[in-house]
């Protein structure tokens, strides 16, 4: 799908997220459903098309190349100012539930001996050490202090 034949067949509103059939027998009406996995789904010519992408394409001109990120953590929020185009990484980062699946359940700490150790994975796929400290919760806050500097206030 590129740009002409997207603002043909919808319009997008940039306030609400919305996109509405511009021709055919739903003309008029919402377009796309909510899919099983939260994304609102926009079915043409019977192929989906997540409704955020076509809403990058819809204002850019352009398929986004890397993941769009709901700011927001809504899966179904696709108004302008909710999107943005990010790496894989830093869309990861952007959870409402932090990945705590480890053995002390804090989100980027990892227990050593007797002390709490910080690290955040970057962009580049590499990890970075954040320090040693004496308790998990200490551990943490240094963690969510880093993400925001890396990967930006969510």
């Amino acid at each position: 799908m590129d740009q002409q034949t997207l603002k043909r067949l919808m319009r997008y509103d940039p306030l609400t997220g919305e996109f509405f059939w511009k021709t055919g027998a739903y003309k008029g009406k919402r377009a796309g459903c909510v899919s099983s996995t939260g994304y609102i789904k926009i079915v043409y010519k019977r192929k989906d098309y997540q409704a955020h992408r076509l809403a990058f394409l819809y204002v850019t001109g352009r398929m986004p190349v890397s993941d769009i990120d709901h700011m927001n953590c809504n899966r179904a929020d696709n108004r302008w100012i909710n999107l943005r185009e990010v790496s894989r990484s830093v869309n990861a980062h952007n959870r409402a539930k932090e990945n705590t699946n480890n053995k002390c359940g804090w989100a980027g700490v990892h227990q050593l001996r007797n002390k709490w150790v910080a690290q955040i994975s970057l962009p580049n796929r590499s990890k970075q050490h954040l320090g040693v400290f004496n308790t998990a919760e200490e551990a943490h806050l240094t963690y969510l202090l880093a993400k925001e500097v890396y990967f930006g206030d969510h």
